[in-house]
């Protein structure tokens, strides 16, 4: 369980530092350099509402990674709706980044391209590693709420046949 907490904390920091990075490009292009508006500017600022709410969704999941986990379930669609927005969003950042550098350099690889096709690497990782955590958080509520309501029949049942 040590290291599935481990994992929550590495992809809630991951998560902090694509939303931090998208909102200083945004920042960057809008304020400071003036650009008018442009369709590839909304795969980016998608990320900032999306980031802020998959960093609440990460934080308020925490809890289900302890030994003593209760059965209540965070009801919030709107977080884990948000959490898969935002690792769709970024998955679409980096696949654009890859293209416009595929159709920018089509013959000359450098090394600055070679760490930019690593970055995108480890983005879509990270992308992989959200939905699968999702994923994963969501069998598991799922499997411990089918575990407490079949105790609770037993339970039920216990009770019948001890007073028979």
């Amino acid at each position: 369980m040590k290291i599935k907490r481990f994992f929550k904390i590495l992809l809630l920091i991951c998560c902090l530092l694509l939303t931090s990075m998208s909102i200083a490009l945004m920042y960057s292009v809008i304020i400071v350099e003036k650009g008018s508006f442009e369709y590839s500017m909304l795969i980016p600022l998608l990320m900032i509402p999306t980031g802020a709410l998959s960093v609440v969704y990460h934080f308020k999941t925490f809890k289900y990674y302890n030994l003593t986990f209760n059965t209540s379930i965070l009801k919030d669609v709107v977080l884990w709706v948000g959490n898969v927005l935002f690792a769709i969003s970024t998955f679409l950042m980096a696949f654009f980044m890859l293209y416009s550098i595929y159709s920018l350099n089509k013959t000359k690889l450098s090394s600055e391209l070679y760490s930019i096709i690593i970055f995108c690497g480890i983005i879509f990782l990270i992308v992989v590693f959200l939905i699968i955590e999702e994923i994963w958080l969501y069998k598991r509520i799922i499997n411990i709420k089918e575990q407490s309501r079949l105790s609770n029949i037993d339970g039920i049942k216990g009770n019948i046949d001890d007073k028979i």
